[in-house]
């Protein structure tokens, strides 16, 4: 991994990992650098749906414990870093690398249409029934408008906007950078896989059903950077407030209001599918994005 950044490393490390162990000291949650790497680590690992196991010293309070690390259930305690403690933390995180590891890994098996389909076939446009080539042809208008103006990152009305506008904040900044680190990062994932999957459409060489499932998991990541966005407020909110901020509020309604009229066209979609192949879009990954009202900081108990 020469020449990366050392975010990238991280990420590439996760994405390669089988489980993600972190060991929460004082200084984990008390040293503001090292604190922003811990959350970020373990969001990414969240996001990438590495297990991540804990433990935590006995002498941090629960209400110290950082975002994302409030949220883990799989811990256990240990009294301070003595010769003793560390052997048993040492011993108990080699008995959890093999216990991962002899489960077994997921998986797709493919199709048996799959299977069969040759490399490299040509162009079959002109084969697919006409019905899927009009199904597909809305997939392609949906994609186009999923990269150019739900997740476009100049778009001041795109959710990549919203959540950078507050991850950015001077204020936020200056308290923590885990969470610019973070969208950053979602950023680039939303960008690069939403263009993989727009070049696969408007190439149409595979069928529907791949591309559906192309499509699915690419909601599925809008779906994670939905979640990270109410972790986010829910953590901010003790930083700042932006309910007086007029021109956020603004951007924030125009944003929801275009957000939630394109969650309405996948639930349309979602139904046409259904119909025509059975398998329709997960309903978790067509929710409405809450309102301004519903996000006020002071107002949010917990997400």
């Amino acid at each position: 991994m020469a020449g990366k950044n050392p975010v990238q490393k991280i990420i590439d490390a996760i994405d390669n990992s089988m489980a993600l162990f972190a060991l929460i000291t004082s200084q984990v949650v008390y040293d503001t650098h090292t604190r922003d790497w811990v959350v970020f680590e373990i969001a990414v690992a969240k996001v990438k749906d590495v297990p991540v196991f804990c433990w935590i010293d006995e002498a941090v309070p629960k209400k110290s414990y950082p975002p994302m690390i409030q949220n883990i259930t799989d811990y256990v305690t240990f009294k301070g870093l003595s010769d003793e403690e560390c052997n048993r933390i040492v011993t108990a995180m080699v008995d959890k690398a093999f216990e991962v590891g002899r489960k077994p890994s997921k998986t797709v098996k493919p199709t048996q249409k799959e299977e069969r389909a040759p490399n490299g076939s040509s162009d079959r446009r002109e084969e697919k029934p006409k019905k899927q080539r009009i199904i597909i042809n809305k997939l392609e208008a949906l994609v186009t408008v999923f990269n150019e103006e739900i997740t476009k990152d100049g778009d001041v009305t795109s959710i990549v906007w919203i959540a950078s506008r507050i991850a950015y904040d001077p204020t936020i900044r200056e308290k923590t950078m885990g969470w610019y680190r973070l969208f950053s990062y979602l950023d680039n994932e939303l960008t690069d896989k939403g263009s993989i999957l727009d070049k696969k459409v408007k190439q149409r060489k595979e069928e529907f059903t791949s591309l559906f499932r192309d499509f699915s998991s690419l909601l599925s990541l809008l779906r994670d950077f939905k979640e990270q966005f109410y972790e986010m407020i829910n953590d901010t909110k003790k930083f700042k407030s932006f309910s007086d901020d007029s021109k956020f509020k603004k951007e924030y309604i125009d944003f929801y209001e275009k957000f939630n009229r394109y969650m309405d066209k996948l639930d349309h979609f979602s139904d046409e599918v259904k119909a025509e192949f059975g398998t329709p879009l997960n309903k978790n990954l067509i929710k409405h994005v809450k309102d301004f009202d519903e996000l006020h900081p002071e107002k949010i108990v917990k997400l």
